[in-house]
């Protein structure tokens, strides 16, 4: 396979490739490349660096985002978090994916009985 086809396979599957400093980099959702594409990247190295180094003149793009996949992959926005209690902790997952995130405890309570805030009298 010619290194036309190789990259326009590539791209077809949401594989980004570039070239840094004469590395050959490439980005890739999980799973798609597998043994048979890992050995035509690696045994086509040299001539995608020049295909790429060519092509390189104008501005590269920055390499674009990875789909969830129907998944969430960060979990950093607590607004996106359900926390349920499940005994004495605050069990927190997902509400996008569902994902489990984490146990915490549950914060202290203060006591709602009125003698526990009585002042003493003289």
């Amino acid at each position: 396979m010619t290194t036309a086809p190789l990259l326009e396979r590539l791209a077809s599957l949401g594989v980004d490739v570039w070239a840094d400093e004469g590395r050959l980099l490439w980005r890739a959702p999980t799973g798609v490349v597998s043994g048979d594409l890992f050995a035509q990247l690696r045994d086509h190295r040299c001539e995608i660096l020049q295909a790429l180094e060519a092509k390189e003149s104008s501005p590269v793009p920055a390499p674009r985002p990875l789909p969830l996949l129907g998944r969430c992959r960060l979990h950093v926005d607590p607004s996106d978090w359900h926390d349920e209690q499940v005994g004495q902790r605050i069990r927190t997952s997902c509400k996008k994916c569902g994902t489990f995130i984490g146990y915490r405890p549950l914060p202290a309570m203060r006591s709602s009985n009125p003698r526990s805030r009585q002042t003493r009298r003289a």
